[in-house]
């Protein structure tokens, strides 16, 4: 062989060994040790100030070889982040609040952005550049303490989609928050049980239609307003033979695990579901009244949502108890001071614009001047 086709050759060679090796790298990941250009992302945990507050920074950059199908290639880039701690194969996702970082359909994240036009089919980015930094205050991670996170930075072509580039790397990440949203998930699950036991036997265990749509409306928007996705197993959960050791079982997780936001919302739902059954027992009255001492709500707050939600036409022999916040507790003094509160609360509304508010004040007088004289005949008795 001479001269001239040994140097031919050898171009030949080395000319396919740089248009072969960059496209070698997707498949086979150890030859990226042959090419000192090798497509790679980093990500960097930084401290931020953000009015007065310090949060978590991540940065996310790229830097390497680029390889196109075609000159002037227009190109995408994505970050995406999921939860390996468990493992490569049980990956947990992460989800955002920012709607601009997540998918079209729920909330997992997901950061997509214009990369720009790379004008050759074999370009280098040889500093690094950041493709994205992100505020670890709007991620959800699935559970608190020590994690490993996987970042996934990929170059696709736009239009078609195409993937041109990927790379991964990961970070240990200590997540601080006092639940992740697994956690949080279960334990909505448990107090949703709770509450649906609760609403259940607010409608007696028979709803009717309109009562049915309360429960239903309430468990949507608890639900919705979560962005939690599961199912709820009520019997799964709080396993009873009884609705008594169901009603202690239910009591007992919202204690422990509902905030008071949640139980307030809980109980003015129960006072509208028995409102819409009436006449309203005595028997109902009252383990409304107990329900709201067991899930610990204060009296007043209790009263004002009967009151509101519980007319007194609507009720079976009003109690005192529960529409005045009287009870056999007080004494003779405080009985007094109650009912004068009252008076002057429900007086000031005689004249009131809404007609509605009118004729109840109307009642509530009538009422109140009905309890105060019973009251003093059985002092004096």
């Amino acid at each position: 062989m001479n001269t001239a086709a040994i140097i031919i050759l050898t171009a030949i060679i080395t000319a396919s060994l740089v248009w072969i090796l960059p496209r070698l790298r997707s498949f086979l990941p150890g030859l990226k040790g042959l090419d000192p250009y090798h497509f790679e992302n980093r990500v960097e945990l930084l401290g931020k100030s953000v009015d007065g507050a310090e949060i978590d920074m991540l940065v996310v950059s790229m830097r390497g070889r680029i390889t196109t199908p075609c000159d002037s290639c227009d190109t995408n880039v994505s970050v995406e982040i999921v939860d390996i701690t468990e493992g490569l194969l049980e990956p947990l996702r992460i989800l955002c609040t920012q709607p601009n970082m997540k998918r079209a359909e729920g909330m997992e994240f997901f950061y997509q952005t214009h990369n720009g036009i790379i004008p050759g089919r074999d370009a280098i980015l040889p500093q690094w550049r950041t493709v994205l930094e992100l505020g670890c205050d709007v991620l959800r991670f699935p559970k608190r303490g020590q994690r490993l996170l996987q970042f996934t930075t990929r170059i696709t072509q736009a239009g078609t989609g195409r993937e041109l580039v990927v790379a991964r790397t990961t970070l240990n990440y200590f997540v601080a928050a006092a639940e992740g949203y697994l956690d949080f998930e279960k334990r909505l699950e448990q107090i949703l049980a709770g509450g649906y036991i609760l609403v259940h036997q607010a409608a007696e265990n028979q709803p009717n239609p309109e009562q049915q749509k309360l429960i239903e409306n309430w468990l949507n928007e608890c639900v919705n307003h979560s962005a939690a996705n599961f199912t709820i197993d009520v019997h799964k959960v709080i396993p009873s033979e009884t609705p008594e050791q169901a009603l202690d079982k239910a009591c007992e997780i919202l204690i422990q695990r509902a905030d008071t936001n949640f139980r307030f919302g809980l109980i003015e739902v129960c006072v509208k579901i028995a409102s819409a059954a009436q006449p309203v027992s005595r028997q109902l009255q009252d383990w409304l009244k107990n329900l709201s001492e067991r899930i610990e709500l204060p009296t007043d707050r209790f009263q004002a949502i009967y009151q509101k939600y519980l007319p007194l036409d609507a009720q079976e022999n009003p109690d005192p108890a529960c529409v005045l916040g009287i009870d056999p507790t007080l004494t003779a003094e405080e009985t007094l001071k109650r009912l004068t509160e009252e008076y002057r609360k429900w007086n000031s509304r005689v004249n009131h614009p809404d007609a509605k508010v009118r004729q109840q004040a109307d009642k509530m007088l009538s009422y109140l001047t009905e309890v105060r004289s019973r009251l003093l005949a059985e002092s004096k008795s």
